[in-house]
């Protein structure tokens, strides 16, 4: 063996880098256009259904919603895979099921009910939900305001969309824990593409639209023994139609690129990854920690029931309490903690996907706006050049810390 290479004292330096490295391998990073929401204010978005970044991306939804299965090592930094459960994949089918770590969750969860490390390896490894939509700031803080974001939400927020926006409500479930989606139903008139600035079949822009609207309050909850100020949510969509001004089709287009939308959240794993992480970290939990507020581990949109529940009005209100300090300081994208998962033996529902895409395919009725959202940015004298599409998305990014 090689005298130098065996010295401790010249090895220290590379052992110190090579740790750095893993270290920063391991924590995802965060996308520098994620709006953080403060309580204290409103906020009033519109919805950016972005086209696919390329013809490569087969992204069919306007939002993705994701379940990772994830976990965080002190002094080590996170680790996750993508659930095949995820809606965009294969969602709560059959086949989405087949993910090693919800099979081996889904075994365990008996058990956790007596035994210790059985509830230790559930309540780390269950997938939670994460989800992530652009929009434009039609109301919030000033330095917000007029700029185009990322809007990173939790499950009660995914519920809330599919409901108002599909006219699919989340499914009830048997154990009677839907606190946090108990006043979702079915609406009467789902909003589809009106909730959305969007492009039509004509490659033409559409601005008009209704706004999503969040209030934004604190309160404190307790996590991990210890009271923590949380955000609570209140969410609604308005009911007149404003236009949005000043945005063009090819600034619209550009947006997906610039924002790295389907770059860093359009994601899937492979069965490979996902046997890798599962024989990595399922097999050993004594040093990891779990976030308590996880996201239960429950139906979503492939799982929701096909029976018809009683019709409720457009802008239905639902809170949830999310963004809780999580890890050392890093934000929390979990809801409330809660032990429930459904059982293996529970009969899934099929798939229906094929409803989902007739459904965001629907075209709502034009109206005449009934008022208008106030001019953020000029309009430059050429949109059609790169150099002004360029310049004009810079100024709508422009901000971001």
């Amino acid at each position: 063996m090689n005298k130098t290479n065996s010295n401790p004292m010249s090895l220290i330096d590379q052992i110190r880098k090579r740790e750095q490295a893993n270290q920063a391998a391991s924590t995802f990073p965060t996308n520098e256009n994620i709006i953080k929401l403060k309580a204290g204010n409103n906020y009033a978005f519109r919805l950016l259904w972005l086209p696919p970044v390329d013809d490569k991306c087969n992204r069919l939804y306007p939002m993705i919603s994701q379940y990772v299965h994830r976990i965080y090592q002190k002094g080590v930094g996170e680790a996750k895979v993508y659930c095949p459960t995820s809606p965009y994949l294969k969602g709560d089918t059959p086949e989405g099921y087949k993910c090693p770590i919800c099979r081996e969750v889904f075994d365990l969860y008996k058990e956790s009910t007596t035994s210790p490390s059985a509830k230790q390896i559930v309540d780390t490894f269950r997938r939670t939900m994460v989800g992530y939509i652009p929009v434009y700031v039609v109301q919030g803080p000033v330095e917000e305001k007029g700029k185009v974001r990322i809007l990173q939400y939790t499950k009660s927020f995914h519920d809330f969309f599919y409901s108002q926006i599909f006219g699919i409500a989340p499914k009830k479930r048997k154990n009677g824990n839907n606190e946090d989606t108990a006043n979702i139903e079915n609406v009467d008139e789902p909003l589809n593409t009106l909730a959305f600035m969007y492009l039509n079949e004509n490659d033409e822009l559409i601005t008009n639209g209704v706004n999503f609207i969040v209030k934004v309050t604190a309160q404190k909850v307790p996590i991990n023994g210890r009271m923590t100020d949380v955000n609570k949510y209140e969410m609604k969509f308005s009911h007149n139609e404003t236009d949005i001004p000043g945005i063009t089709a090819p600034v619209f287009k550009a947006l997906n690129s610039k924002l790295k939308f389907d770059e860093d959240f359009y994601k899937e794993s492979s069965t490979e990854e996902l046997l890798t992480f599962k024989n990595k970290y399922m097999s050993n939990t004594a040093e990891t920690s779990n976030d308590d507020s996880d996201d239960e581990v429950s139906s979503d949109i492939n799982q929701i029931a096909t029976a018809k529940s009683q019709p409720t009005p457009r802008a239905t209100t639902v809170v949830e309490e999310v963004d809780e300090t999580y890890f050392d300081g890093e934000t929390s994208t979990n809801s409330k903690s809660t032990d429930v998962i459904e059982e293996d033996e529970e009969e899934r529902d099929g798939d229906n996907t094929e409803e989902i895409q007739q459904e965001v395919k629907k075209v709502s009725k034009k109206t005449s706006p009934k008022s208008k959202a106030p001019p953020v940015i000029e309009e430059t004298e050429d949109d059609s050049s790169t150099e002004n599409v360029d310049d004009f998305i810079a100024n709508l990014l422009k901000g971001n810390k």
